[in-house]
């Protein structure tokens, strides 16, 4: 079994596109934006953070997840919808810790997202049904 490189790959632009592109249309077009910076500095150091943190901890939790599936399938279509998805779920749960109080649940959240969601995703990608009902 080799380490599935394109499926990796697939997952990753999918993810940093659709991450980055929906937090640039949250801080331009609807205004969502700390209010004591500018728009610029806000999505700037949302990428910093992206690129620093968000993205290599979605691709490790994915390069786990579709490594411990053991299979010779390295499918790219499935890495990119799952991408595309973790992109909008993690949108959607770093505007939801914004209204949590508590720091731990904000925290398990962000990178129970990240990690283990990623991670399924990962192992979502490289199995299939056919083979689960082979094996009987």
């Amino acid at each position: 079994m080799e380490f599935p490189l394109k499926s990796l790959a697939a997952f990753g632009a999918a993810f940093t596109v659709t991450t980055l592109l929906v937090e640039w249309l949250s801080t331009y077009v609807l205004g969502w934006y700390e209010t004591k910076w500018s728009p610029h500095v806000s999505f700037g150091l949302y990428v910093f953070a992206a690129f620093l943190l968000f993205i290599p901890a979605a691709l490790l939790g994915f390069a786990v997840g579709a490594y411990l599936v053991n299979t010779e399938r390295d499918g790219w279509r499935r890495a990119i919808t799952g991408g595309v998805f973790l992109g909008f779920v993690f949108f959607g749960v770093s505007r939801l810790i914004l209204r949590l109080d508590s720091v731990v649940l904000a925290n398990t959240l962000v990178w129970g997202t990240l990690l283990l969601g990623s991670g399924c995703i990962g192992a979502w990608t490289r199995a299939r049904r056919a083979e689960f009902v082979n094996k009987r």
